[in-house]
């Protein structure tokens, strides 16, 4: 049985929405040995994370199928891959194939379709998370993980004031959700030798060691920069081109701030009460002091909420899936099973 016919390595950028990845994204992409992703939505059963057991295809009419009722209704659609090419792709690395053999796959499709002679692909996760990082080692044995970190301030101020196209809603419009995802997001250690963290805020200062760092985490040595025939933001699709209209600029430093004077006192004591510690384990300096016995039952009582208010989107992602698509939402429940 062949596997990994292509000579390509892969790399995955996780981060939470609104911490500049977008701009991490194109400067990584500048480079002629990297190839990064605009924004897909590989499903979690493809990476065999969130008590997934990995989805195995037994040939190309369940992979066609699952092209059709999957992932075109996800972001992966907007890379305009030739499903020829996938199955070509699929049929060379031989029958069955397993869910990160075809995320694999998928991506190399992706790098051999718009930027051939790069050495690395790497996929702008998105709804992957830091946290399925761990887990999904063991399936991704050769991949490289990158998490971009940001001041959680910062990341709300921008959820807050940034509309999401797709919703046309803010990304949040609660302290208390984000300040809880970013809590997941550093509770595991990434000190793995295949991941790498790095500060936004540090990429914004001085992008130039970040970026070196980077290129040697990845083992790359060429750092030519030539003009990419189709560039990044060329293949965004026109709203997230709308939305991140100055990545090409260079970054301003003076936005890392921006949300001292936006934020209420309230949304910061939320944060930075939540996040004390964790904030400045992480470098970050909290504009608050520890919070009374008081604020932390008014904390308690609003993960509380939070958790009821995310047990109820699940339920309605799940009725929705239930009558948009029953035998994906089949298959996702026997992948549980199996894992269990």
């Amino acid at each position: 049985m062949k596997r990994h016919s292509q000579d390509i390595k892969i790399g995955i950028l996780t981060h939470l929405s609104r911490s500049g990845s977008t701009l991490l994204a194109r400067m990584l992409d500048d480079y002629d040995d990297i190839c990064v992703t605009t924004e897909g939505e590989f499903p979690l059963e493809l990476f065999g994370v969130k008590s997934y057991a990995p989805i195995l295809f037994q040939d190309h009419n369940q992979i066609q199928a699952y092209l059709d009722t999957v992932l075109k209704q996800t972001r992966v659609a907007s890379w305009k891959l030739s499903d020829a090419t996938i199955l070509e792709s699929c049929q060379s690395m031989g029958y069955p194939i397993s869910g990160p053999a075809l995320v694999q796959s998928i991506l190399a499709v992706y790098r051999n379709t718009y930027k051939p002679k790069a050495k690395i692909v790497i996929y702008k996760a998105c709804p992957f998370m830091p946290w399925h990082i761990s887990e999904s080692m063991q399936h991704f044995p050769e991949v490289k993980f990158l998490h971009l970190l940001r001041d959680p301030r910062a990341v709300y101020h921008s959820q807050k004031n940034s509309i999401d196209p797709f919703t046309q809603k803010p990304y949040s419009n609660s302290a208390l959700k984000t300040a809880l995802d970013w809590k997941k997001a550093t509770d595991l250690a990434l000190v793995d030798a295949a991941t790498m963290e790095m500060r936004f805020e540090n990429l914004v200062d001085d992008p130039t060691p970040i970026i070196k760092s980077i290129l040697q985490f990845l083992a790359l040595e060429n750092e030519a920069k030539s003009h990419n025939e189709i560039p990044f933001m060329g293949r965004m699709e026109q709203v997230d081109q709308e939305l991140h209209q100055e990545i090409n600029l260079a970054p301003d430093p003076k936005k890392n701030l921006a949300w001292q004077t936006s934020l209420s006192a309230r949304e910061l004591k939320v944060i930075d009460s939540l996040l004390h510690k964790r904030m400045i384990d992480n470098g970050y300096t909290p504009s608050v002091s520890s919070p009374s016995s008081f604020f932390q039952v008014y904390l308690f009582m609003g993960i509380l909420r939070e958790s009821f208010i995310t047990l109820l989107r699940r339920s309605r992602r799940f009725s929705k899936q239930m009558l948009s698509n029953p035998q994906h939402l089949t298959r996702k429940i026997k992948l549980k099973m199996r894992h269990g």
